[in-house]
C-alpha cells in the first residue's frame, strides 16, 4: 500500500480503533511490565 493510499483511506474512513502491539517481560519477583513495539501500529476503521 502507497503512502498516498494510506492517506486516502484515513481521510475518507472514520477511525474506529488503534491497536498498539508489545511483549510483557516478566521479572524474577513476579512483577510483569508490558513493554510497547512501536515498529507496528494497527488501525481499523468503521464500515460508515
Amino acid at each position: 500500500m502507497s503512502l498516498k493510499e494510506i492517506k486516502h483511506t484515513i481521510q475518507n474512513n472514520r477511525l474506529d480503533d488503534i491497536y498498539l502491539v508489545g511483549f510483557i517481560d516478566s521479572e524474577e519477583d513476579g512483577l510483569a511490565e508490558f513493554v510497547a513495539s512501536m515498529n507496528y501500529l494497527f488501525l481499523e476503521f468503521g464500515d460508515n
